[in-house]
């Protein structure tokens, strides 16, 4: 899975509002909005592929149960 910069900030942070400021100095706020939408989404993706990932880490040995 791929998550861009901008949506691993809502996913490490709990606040439902803050600012991020970046090294070329412009910075922006992100909004509890934006922060519910990245983490429906994440969690969309871990609902349609975990299944399939473990099953397949399971088969293939790297994943042992029990």
């Amino acid at each position: 899975m791929t998550v861009n910069r901008r949506a691993y900030h809502h996913l490490i942070n709990t606040a439902e509002r803050f600012r991020v400021t970046y090294a070329d100095g412009h910075s922006e706020v992100l909004t509890g909005e934006e922060r519910h939408a990245v983490h429906e989404a994440f969690e969309h993706k871990l609902d349609a592929d975990w299944p399939a990932y473990v099953r397949d880490m399971v088969a293939s040995g790297h994943l042992t149960v029990g």
